[in-house]
């Protein structure tokens, strides 16, 4: 849950999305930065720390509305969150549930015919989603 490692990821969808929720342990290195909350032994990206406020300019600019927890995923942000996705037209959710494990949880809780596409592609996927050119759609495209 490095914010670093989510940056190109983060950064570019910031062009594509108009709200974006940032939970998990992610969540607190904006939190601390952004509020300077205390977040005790909770993960802290320190790394990540430093772009914080770039990303939250940007998606100022950008008219992105950036939906953060408070120290926990209570009442008051799951509602948030629930009104989020509520308002949203197409979910791109990237956390710790797989694409394996999101297709199990469609099955098991009847909401196949709700979800349109599951990537089980990984790192290609956030690839994909932080504007990388991949190898093999590039070589079939040229093809």
């Amino acid at each position: 849950a490095k914010v670093k490692d989510k940056i190109q990821l983060i950064n570019n969808m910031l062009d594509q999305v108009n709200e974006m929720i940032i939970g998990g342990g992610m969540a607190f290195t904006f939190l601390k930065v952004l509020n300077n909350m205390e977040i005790g032994t909770s993960l802290y990206d320190e790394e990540g720390a430093k772009i914080v406020k770039d990303l939250m300019a940007k998606a100022e600019k950008n008219g992105v509305k950036i939906n953060l927890p408070g120290l926990d995923c209570g009442p008051e942000s799951s509602k948030a969150f629930a009104d989020a996705v509520g308002r949203a037209k197409q979910i791109v959710w990237n956390g710790p549930v797989g694409g394996g494990d999101t297709a199990t949880c469609c099955v098991k809780w009847d909401t196949e015919d709700k979800v349109s596409h599951v990537s089980t592609g990984g790192g290609a996927s956030l690839e994909l989603l932080e504007g990388k050119v991949l190898p093999g759609v590039d070589a079939l495209s040229s093809a």
